[in-house]
């Protein structure tokens, strides 16, 4: 195999809830993309979670924003507490649960399951979401060489809102 030479670039397609690595597309539900765009929009593409991280229910804010955006299925909603879309869209966010270590810890693996089921191992490598495995303070990230985009496929039936992927 040969080695990477220049910077992987990373195309992120909401309206197919893909993202596009090469000329291979990886399709993902909108739980997990909303993950990888969770942690990929971050500032310097890091999240440390710890007591304080989950304590912050503005993380939880965010990500079921990012899945809202993407469409995803109604339980991801029930999981945080919520009762459904309308919920995010009416920004009633009282009952609104925490994102916590587990449930990252989850939809890592599934991402990374996901990966290696359609991307070349060293293209996975590249791309995953790494972590330092430590234990109550576990930080992720996602390579800084990566060049990541999101595709400029925004219609007229965009869902318009103030913390979404294409908002941003």
């Amino acid at each position: 195999m040969s080695q990477l030479t220049e910077p992987l670039q990373i195309v992120i397609e909401p309206a197919t809830r893909s993202l596009t690595v090469g000329d291979i597309r990886v399709f993902l539900s909108a739980k997990l993309l909303a993950l990888y765009c969770f942690i990929a929009l971050h500032d310097s593409r890091r999240i440390t979670v710890d007591s304080r991280f989950v304590s912050d229910i503005n993380h939880a804010m965010r990500y079921v924003n990012y899945v809202w955006h993407l469409r995803g299925d109604v339980r991801i909603y029930q999981t945080f507490g919520l009762e459904d879309e309308s919920d995010v869209l009416h920004r009633y966010y009282h009952n609104l649960q925490p994102m916590t270590a587990k449930f990252i810890q989850e939809v890592r693996a599934q991402i990374h399951a996901t990966f290696r089921r359609v991307l070349p191992p060293h293209i996975m490598d590249a791309i995953k979401i790494h972590s330092d495995g430590m234990k109550g303070r576990c930080t992720y990230h996602i390579a800084h060489s990566l060049k990541i985009a999101l595709a400029d496929n925004t219609s007229a039936s965009h869902r318009r809102c103030s913390n979404c992927i294409a908002c941003e």
